[in-house]
């Protein structure tokens, strides 16, 4: 588990044209929140808040102006649809010894067997919803996909780690092994020409002389009947 620090002051003014004038200057809007506390505007270095979310840590601790520090997590950050620059932070205050709910990395390791033979791996899940104590607050989680054959998936259900209670839902996937797209067309492609092909010798002349030759043999006398 690693802590972060980052420095913050505290906020008397507040707005959607001061927080505009924060963006300009470099700096941006944040707030601070505690269960059972009033909440606190803050006024943050953009530079070092990117910095900062960027490493994903798994605490925070601010340090405010008022010589303070308040141990917190990242609950929300908010950015810029278009530049995708953050626009606004939200920190949630924790408590020792009381649970926190939060979404953590989901990360991979190992190759799977099933991409030796030409699959894909592909990472569906890349963040999950965990509770658990402050002190077993992970930076990320790992899941090892080494042993995941073509057609394999694993999904959270599958999953278990110590001291930590995962609540994203038991069939969410977080990661398969298939066949690439472009093959998969291609053998339904074949199946498809291999089914017409045989629909039209069906349709042939000599199929169909081929098939009332047969008729003709299994009817007494070898005349076919009306």
């Amino acid at each position: 588990m690693s802590e972060n620090t980052i420095v913050a002051k505290i906020r008397k003014m507040t707005g959607k044209e001061y927080s505009k004038v924060l963006r300009r200057e470099g700096k941006i809007p944040g707030i601070f929140y505690i269960h059972g506390e009033e909440s606190v505007p803050l006024t943050l270095e953009a530079k070092q808040v990117s910095i900062t979310i960027a490493s994903k840590p798994a605490l925070i601790s601010l340090e405010l102006d008022d010589g303070s520090k308040k141990e917190a997590v990242i609950r929300q950050v908010q950015r810029d649809p278009v530049t995708t620059t953050i626009t606004h932070v939200d920190f949630m205050g924790i408590t020792r010894g009381v649970k926190i709910t939060v979404f953590v990395p989901m990360l991979l390791s190992g190759v799977p067997v099933g991409t030796k033979i030409g699959g894909i791996l592909e990472h569906l899940t890349r963040e999950i919803e965990i509770e658990c104590l402050p002190k077993n607050l992970p930076d990320k989680l790992e899941v090892d996909v080494s042993e995941l054959d073509l057609g394999d998936s694993i999904h959270i259900k599958d999953l278990s780690f110590d001291n930590i209670n995962i609540l994203t839902p038991d069939e969410v996937s977080i990661a398969s092994v298939s066949l690439p797209k472009i093959h998969v067309e291609e053998v339904e492609e074949e199946e498809e020409l291999e089914e017409a092909a045989e629909a039209a010798e069906g349709d042939s002349p000599e199929a169909k002389a081929e098939g009332q030759q047969e008729t003709d043999k299994e009817t007494p006398g070898g005349e076919s009947h009306p």
